[in-house]
């Protein structure tokens, strides 16, 4: 008796796990399946939003937003390990806060939404450069520079190396945190990286005369900009900038109208041109 009662419950403890794994299959199959119609859902919100903007439907286009964001966040809430998914959902959550339409009131929200989804990616899976590189960009325009700072050096220049736009940002933290040497160094290897990244010339330019004493080696750094850029109207505006800040108006007047000639529309350098027939 006592033989068959634990063939019997043998008999029955198998039972059991066959059962429940059978269940908690069918349960994760389920959820999967759940997961996916979410998906699905958001993918033809996102295409209908891209549909509204190009037909400058507004209130269309922030609708159609709103839902793929909602079936996104119904997914990674299923699927809570899915990276791929959660990157795609902090990058909207950024692209919703930064855009100007958004209301004040509204934005802290969404950076913070689009800060913690894009934190998260890079946690679960360190090789998603979309996010982290966006992770720098909302770094930066908050001054959390630290947090940019580990970002760059750890992660993005060690896969990137000789990318000037990480360099820069590099630079703009270091600066801003006082790190002056480090900031030039930075500004200095994304010149080398590239002579067109035009963008690092002018804030270098203020490094040396700022923190070195050395306008000298600034005038010159300017000079190379437009000389490595001649046909680019940035260069020429960046210049236009530098020689008005340091009170050489004609000279800066002459260098914004050849910013004029190769871009007459950009409304900063059309600024920049009033600004420096005002002075001279």
């Amino acid at each position: 008796m006592r033989t068959l009662n634990i063939r019997l419950a043998l008999v029955l403890l198998a039972i059991m796990v066959v059962l429940g794994g059978g269940v908690y299959w069918l349960h994760a199959y389920q959820v999967e399946r759940n997961a996916y119609v979410f998906l699905e859902q958001a993918d033809r919100a996102e295409e209908q939003a891209k549909k509204a903007a190009e037909e400058g439907n507004d209130w269309l286009q922030q609708q159609s937003m709103q839902e793929t964001i909602r079936n996104l966040s119904w997914y990674v809430r299923l699927m809570p390990d899915e990276s791929e998914v959660r990157e795609r959902l902090g990058l909207l959550y950024a692209e919703w806060a930064l855009d100007e339409k958004t209301q004040e009131k509204d934005r802290n929200f969404l950076f913070g939404q689009a800060w913690g989804h894009l934190e998260r990616t890079v946690a679960l899976s360190s090789d998603r450069e979309t996010a982290r590189r966006k992770l720098v960009e909302m770094a930066i325009a908050i001054g959390r520079y630290q947090n940019a700072k580990e970002h760059l050096q750890m992660a993005l220049l060690q896969q990137h190396p000789e990318d000037p736009e990480l360099w820069e940002q590099l630079a703009v933290c270091q600066s801003r945190m006082g790190e002056h040497d480090a900031a030039r160094k930075s500004y200095e290897k994304a010149i080398r990286c590239d002579p067109g990244q035009v963008s690092s010339y002018l804030p270098l330019a203020i490094l040396l005369r700022s923190q070195f004493s050395q306008p000298k080696e600034a005038d010159q750094l300017m000079d190379q900009l437009v000389e490595a850029n001649p046909d680019s109207a940035r260069a020429h505006y960046f210049r236009a900038q530098y020689l008005l800040g340091s009170g050489m108006g004609e000279e800066a007047l002459g260098e914004v109208e050849k910013a004029l000639e190769l871009d007459s529309n950009d409304v900063e350098i059309l600024y920049l041109a009033a600004r420096c027939y005002l002075v001279t």
